[in-house]
């Protein structure tokens, strides 16, 4: 449903079913969408600088007949072993430090899997470039500076390609080993006769993006375009759209539960704390009746595709528990969210709140909450009740929606 007024993004979708996803192509979807070049540039030197010289350009091409930005990088004096975790801490902004230094993990950990090896990749053999570190940069400088880790992200299945491709160890299936490691858990498509999606960018993908759906109902406001190389009538781009949800969306997500009987409450309490520390969605504890007549306690977590396997060991390390079960790619409805800021008076004060909105597919609103720790703030400081705040916010809400 169309609204009246100016009309701002909650929502960004990474759509790679068709041409799949690199690290090059998603940074030129960013920088298609207008993302600032001087400082994605000053990111990309702060982080290369010591390594050699790296200059990026960027170009309008065509891409099956559709016009995209192209960005390559010209290098110049690069070191041969490039050390891409210093050359990543290296970045002047905290977000952008962290969130790269996350991606490199995910790369690292694909790599020791697939070649059977712990903590022996730091030059990885494939990825460990100085352009990979500007790829990486690059893309998460350009996501923060349009503003995208405070939005709603949502990713389409990834294309993945198919047929063969040569590694420095040899001939493989596409998609690479470790592409298909990094999307454990996460919707793909297979088939074809090109590689559609590279580690850098499946591991960008995974660390950027809140969620895979199957459908996403969106009203878009702005799409970047990023090329990849030249196949012709294949359109080889990345996209990325700027929008509005409307209603709910459908994503997947794992499951992992186990029954506890023999761990204290204190002991709960840590592992959900530790859960959620790691990653988690959501956990939850339920009393059951377990074997033998005896009370117990059900946990189960809510994790992103492809954290199951690590939340599985935390859990069963936590609770003493010997086994825990894992659904995989879980079907979930969720109603389009919102964050909402208000201001509330109480007793002559005004006080800011956050409230979290819920719209239905029409564009009803169905569901208003004040976030818990502005509520429990706010009475904090002015000794009032719980739900009598809570009614002064949403009654500030509701002065403001008229």
């Amino acid at each position: 449903m169309p609204r009246d007024g100016p009309q701002h993004p909650d929502t960004v979708l990474v759509d790679c079913h068709h041409a799949g996803i690199a690290g090059d192509m998603l940074l030129g979807a960013l920088m298609d969408l207008g993302a600032s070049g001087k400082k994605v540039d000053a990111e990309i030197r702060n982080c290369t600088g010591e390594l050699g010289t790296v200059q990026m350009d960027l170009s309008r091409v065509r891409r099956a007949s559709i016009s995209c930005t192209k960005v390559d990088f010209t290098i110049a004096q690069s070191k041969e072993e490039v050390d891409m975790e210093a050359a990543l801490r290296r970045a002047s902004d905290p977000w952008v430090r962290d969130t790269s230094l996350k991606v490199l993990e995910s790369l690292e950990k694909a790599e020791s899997m697939v070649h059977g090896t712990k903590g022996e990749h730091h030059h990885l053999h494939e990825v460990g470039r100085i352009d990979a570190v500007a790829d990486i940069v690059g893309c998460v400088a350009a996501w923060r500076d349009l503003g995208l880790h405070r939005l709603s992200s949502v990713s389409t299945p990834v294309a993945l390609g198919g047929g063969r491709t040569r590694f420095s160890h040899g001939d493989f299936p596409v998609p690479a080993p470790a592409t298909l490691e990094i999307l454990k858990g996460v919707p793909v498509i297979v088939g074809g006769e090109r590689e559609l999606a590279t580690p850098t960018g499946a591991s960008l993908l995974v660390n950027l993006v809140d969620e895979f759906a199957a459908r996403v109902d969106i009203t878009a406001l702005k799409v970047g375009m990023g090329a990849g190389s030249d196949a012709g009538d294949f359109l080889n781009a990345t996209r990325v759209v700027l929008g509005i949800g409307v209603g709910e969306t459908i994503d997947h997500v794992d499951i992992i539960e186990t029954n506890v009987d023999d761990a204290t409450p204190e002991a709960m309490a840590h592992a959900t704390e530790r859960l959620m520390a790691e990653g988690a969605l959501d956990v939850s504890i339920t009393p059951s009746l377990m074997k033998k007549g005896r009370p117990g306690n059900l946990m189960r977590i809510v994790a992103k595709p492809g954290t199951s396997s690590k939340l599985g060991e935390i859990l069963l390390s936590e609770t003493g528990s010997l086994g825990a079960r894992i659904f995989r790619g879980v079907e979930r409805v969720k109603l389009r969210r919102e964050t909402r800021p208000v201001n509330v008076s109480i007793d002559g004060t005004t006080h800011r709140a956050r409230v979290k909105l819920g719209y239905a597919r029409d564009g009803r609103l169905i569901s208003a909450k004040p976030e818990y720790a502005d509520v429990a703030r706010i009475c904090r400081k002015t000794g009032q009740e719980f739900p009598r705040v809570q009614r002064a916010i949403l009654e500030a809400l509701e002065q403001c929606e008229r």
